[in-house]
């Protein structure tokens, strides 16, 4: 048999590669399902924070020091997203974190300081 040979897969013909791989259409499926299954939960709606979670993030809002990372939660689009950044200000209810990322107050849902964490 030559590599280049034809092959008959839903009625159409086919390159011998193709016929071989189909079987893994399955799990392209499969993905597929699982794209749409993540998708569907990063969907969510913006959390109402409790007063403790709340005064929890004010305690560290008011001790932040430029020269530490701190792991940020936030709502954004949709969905929470989690960065390690240095804050560099904080004004007018804002967090100003490196590469010009500004997150405002109300969209925070946890702040811890790294530094103090990994020790």
């Amino acid at each position: 048999m030559h590599e280049n040979e034809l092959f008959l897969l839903n009625k159409k013909l086919q390159p011998k590669g193709v016929v071989k791989w189909s079987p893994f259409d399955a799990l392209d499926r499969f993905n597929k399902s699982i794209k749409e299954y993540d998708e569907s939960l990063s969907n969510t709606d913006m959390i109402t924070l409790s007063d403790e979670k709340a005064q929890e993030i004010n305690l560290v809002l008011s001790n932040i020091k430029s020269d530490q990372i701190y792991e940020i939660k936030y709502y954004n689009n949709s969905s929470y997203i989690t960065i390690d950044s240095h804050i560099k200000k904080i004004e007018n209810n804002q967090l100003f974190c490196n590469n010009d990322l500004i997150i405002k107050f109300d969209l925070l849902y946890s702040i811890r300081n790294k530094n103090e964490y990994n020790q």
